[in-house]
């Protein structure tokens, strides 16, 4: 009965582990999408700016 119980245990902490796992690449990958999304404001800005350049021009 107790070697089931561990068994049953190690298998949790598995799946624990793999799921930790799966939220740490997933946070990762949040982080870049977020830079990236920063990165194409910052480039809208910019053209924004230029088509405003050539208009005053």
């Amino acid at each position: 009965m107790e070697q089931k119980m561990d068994t049953k245990l190690i298998g949790i902490n598995e799946k624990l582990n793999k799921l930790r796992e799966n939220m740490y690449a997933i946070a990762s990958e949040k982080k870049k999408l977020l830079q990236t999304e920063d990165e194409l404001h910052l480039l809208f800005r910019k053209s924004d700016r230029l088509f405003q350049d050539l208009n005053y021009s």
